[in-house]
């Protein structure tokens, strides 16, 4: 330590009765490890410098010895740019803040997720719950780190014994950094899932309530299994005896209901049962030696019951349903899913099966009775054969990724320089290092980015927000028999302009379900659930409708006929929509609101749910047997059909170049790759040109991980409309919610594959999310509409909650 104390002497001896004794470059964090209610870990300053001075305020003349420790925001070109959509905490006024130092500000090193050690502290008479961090920039060396670190020690010694550090020992210097107590250190070291680096100081572990870093890693197995993971390092004596594992996690389960009398069983296997603990962020062991069944009402195909027993009786037991939100990990030979208890909120559990034959049987079993479960019909009514249960299964399997965390075979590549497609000031990767972490799941949310002037009319009846649209440069809003306008500043927020009420046409009042742009932003199509026949045209400049159609069949759905990368761009007249067994073009210039020649109608109903364009105008339809269509002309049969999704679609988006199609589902998103290749090496889409049978992809399937749901409050998730970013440069982002999260995920990661899939962004609100919007033309920003307000969210506000 002589050569740090003579560099900080150097500084000590050097810096003037107002200037910087010590610097130090990277980022500001807020920790509250034992909060469960405000969030965890939040950024304050993705940029920052550290700076040790001199108080300016101590009185001199008396000799006194006194320092602050300075933390000032620095700012890189896309600060600039959105710097008041950054940090709104309420703990900084402005872009500094200052404490004193000393020993109440109780000192010690830290680790960040990452790896990269960090100074951690406490505002002296602040809460003693909300621990400030400081991390290093990478830029920064051990060296200078280290150096500062004993700086700041040296101050402290200083104002403790008020005279110079210069007659304290090395000893005494190290003294100053504040140990957690045992008890501390023990809670967050089984919490944490990232490895600290060896070094004989004291570190303070550091955990994200949220979710550990990378998929929760499970409790060594009881029973081999043919893919073992290594057994993880042995717990210290300590650790043993401060907190001893519990003898069994069996009260922990749920009480299991009683299975239907009359089922017989179809499948029984044996398997390890481990419950996902929240405490610990973590699946524990429940019981190594125990049996999965499936049940089956033999009167009713569809109707199945999963259960979990051992030789005391039943430990799990629930009837299989559309909302388990499962996910099967072959590397492992496990399978994730929820149970849910009304008014109690979910577990996550998950069973390990012993073999790769007993895993593949079980996957397969199982496929077959959700699917039936979740569509309501057999196999035989839905026409699915072994190769469908083949793309299903395939469909909801993490491929490559590992349930107790890594990849599988090894650790995967990390390195996030691909380039998939291009973006306007995407914040892949580069951004996300930068993501403001504020709130936790399952915690209250703040409302610091919430647009003041975004508030709804209170003049406007008791009907609160239901739909949203947006373009480059406004949102629509629908709320009752009214819209409201809401324009953007340039620095992206929200901005109410106008209400548009009592909407009615011939007095008739119209409370619109669906709502489209149309002639380059000058008017809105509207359709209402109470006549579905009836389309209305309201004159934005009006601000009335003007105009009543009738659609050649009842409305399901609406689309412009061709996409743009700014929806107010496109003068079109004319726009698609479906009905329950056709698609067709409204042309309101044309008596009857179409023509024959712009409708295929099918001699069946196909229960089409949902229709979406591309910017060449071709076509995809979706229906609620999960099937996807699509056309390269409106009033031809499809070029390419798709094997049902297993699930109802309930929302359809495309990108505009017509190589990815993104449908909505309740609990997942499904995303096709539908590009591809001629027999004479041309790049096409499924939409110009039939795509192979051999070459038909398997959908990505986006979810949430059950361990995550467990913490979301336990609702069954419910996904809004899901879309993507617009921008000429490409798409880049997809965005959703459920409840009251919004959630998004970045492109590159879901096609790289994995568990990249998992690197989604979470922000929670104070009520359910009515729907959500990327701003036309970036990915920074997402127009939320909740049931009384609209405003706009940075990205970088969003939790990432798998790094």
């Amino acid at each position: 330590m002589n050569w740090l104390r003579t560099v900080s002497s150097a500084l000590f001896g050097g810096g003037s009765a107002g200037g910087d004794l010590a610097v130090l470059d990277g980022a500001l964090y807020l920790d509250r490890p034992d909060a469960a209610v405000r969030g965890t870990h939040e950024c304050l300053f993705p940029h920052a410098t550290l700076a040790l001075r001199r108080d300016p305020d101590a009185d001199a003349g008396e000799g006194t010895l006194a320092y602050i420790l300075v933390v000032m925001r620095t700012l890189d070109e896309d600060d600039l740019v959105d710097s008041d959509s950054e940090t709104d905490d309420d703990n900084f006024a402005g872009d500094q803040r200052a404490f004193p130092v000393g020993p109440a500000m109780r000192v010690h090193d830290g680790v960040l997720p990452d790896g990269t050690r960090s100074l951690r502290w406490v505002e002296a008479g602040g809460a003693p719950d909300e621990i400030f961090e400081f991390g290093a920039s990478p830029e920064t060396s051990a060296a200078v780190a280290a150096a500062f670190r004993t700086a700041l020690l040296q101050c402290v010694c200083e104002v403790k014994f008020q005279r110079s550090h210069a007659d304290a020992g090395d000893a005494e210097i190290e003294a100053m950094a504040w140990s957690p107590s045992p008890k501390m250190a023990v809670a967050n070291t089984k919490r944490r899932a990232v490895t600290p680096p060896q070094d004989p100081l004291p570190v303070h572990h550091h955990h994200h309530h949220v979710v550990p870093a990378d998929p929760p890693a499970r409790s060594r197995s009881t029973t081999p299994t043919p893919r073992a993971a290594p057994a993880p390092a042995p717990a210290t004596s300590a650790t043993a005896a401060i907190d001893p594992p519990p003898r069994s996690l069996h009260h922990l389960l749920p009480r299991p209901p009683p299975r239907p009398p009359a089922y017989d069983l179809s499948l029984e296997l044996d398997a390890e049962l481990f419950l996902y603990n929240l405490a610990a962020s973590e699946f524990a062991l429940v019981d190594s030696r125990c049996t999965v069944q499936l049940w089956r009402d033999p009167r009713d195909g569809t109707c199945s019951w999963l259960a979990v027993e051992n030789a005391g009786g039943p430990l799990v037991a629930q009837p299989v349903a559309g909302d388990m939100n499962h996910v099967f990990y072959p590397a492992e030979n496990a399978f994730i899913w929820n149970l849910f208890e009304v008014g109690k909120g979910c577990v996550s559990l998950s069973i390990n099966l012993a073999t790769d034959a007993e895993f593949l049987e079980f996957r397969r079993a199982f496929t077959a009775t959700h699917v039936q479960a979740t569509m309501h019909a057999t196999l035989a009514a839905m026409s699915l054969d072994d190769a469908d249960l083949d793309y299903l299964q395939a469909q909801a399997s993490t491929a490559g990724a590992s349930a107790r965390g890594g990849a599988a075979g090894g650790v995967e590549d990390d390195d996030d320089t691909d380039t998939v497609r291009g973006g306007s000031g995407s914040d892949s990767d580069s951004d996300d290092d930068d993501v403001d972490a504020v709130d936790e799941l399952g915690a209250g949310t703040d409302r610091d980015d919430s647009d003041e002037d975004a508030e709804t009319d209170p003049t406007v009846d008791a009907a609160t927000n239901s739909l949203l649209t947006t373009t480059s440069s406004r949102a629509y809003v629908v709320r009752g028999t009214a819209v409201g306008v809401f324009g953007f500043t340039p620095r992206s927020k929200i901005k109410y302009q106008a209400m548009i009420g009592d909407l009615s046409f011939n007095r008739t009042p119209v409370r619109p379900d669906m709502v489209l742009v149309h002639e380059g932003e000058r008017k809105l199509v509207l359709s209402d659930a109470r006549d579905r026949a009836k389309l209305y045209e309201l004159d934005l400049a009006a601000e009335t409708i003007v105009n009543e159609w009738t659609a050649p069949d009842a409305v399901r759905g609406l689309s412009a006929a061709k996409k743009t990368a700014d929806r107010a761009a496109s003068d079109d007249v004319t726009f698609l929509g479906i009905g329950e067994r056709a698609v067709f073009r409204v042309d309101p210039r044309v008596a009857g609101g179409g023509a024959e020649g712009d409708r295929y109608k099918y001699s069946k109903p196909m229960d089409f749910t949902a229709i979406a364009t591309t910017a060449h105008g071709h076509v995809a339809v979706t229906s609620g047997t999960g099937k996807l269509q699509m056309y390269k002309d409106v009033g031809k049969r499809a070029t390419t059909s798709l094997q049902s999704t297993g699930e109802p679609v309930r929302h359809l988006d495309v990108s505009l170049d017509g190589k990815y199609v993104l449908a909505t589902c309740a609990t997942s998103l499904l995303l096709f790759d539908v590009a591809h290749v001629t027999a004479k090496g041309v790049p096409t889409t499924a939409f110009a040109t039939r795509m192979p049978a051999a070459d038909r992809p398997t959908a990505i399937r986006l979810a949430l991980r059950p361990e995550h749901v467990a913490r979301m409050g336990g609702r069954p998730p419910s996904f809004s409309a899901a879309y993507f970013n617009v921008a000429p440069t490409g798409e880049t982002s997809l965005v959703t919610s459920t409840g009251p999260y919004v959630v998004t995920w970045d492109l590159v990661h879901v096609l790289r594959g994995g568990r990249h899939r998992d690197r989604y962004t979470v922000k929670r609100f104070d009520a359910d999310v009515v729907a959500d919007q990327f701003k036309f033309g970036d990915d920074r920003n997402v127009v939320v509409a909740l049931p009384d307000d609209v405003m706009s969210v940075n990205r970088r506000k969003m939790e990432r909650v798998v790094e």
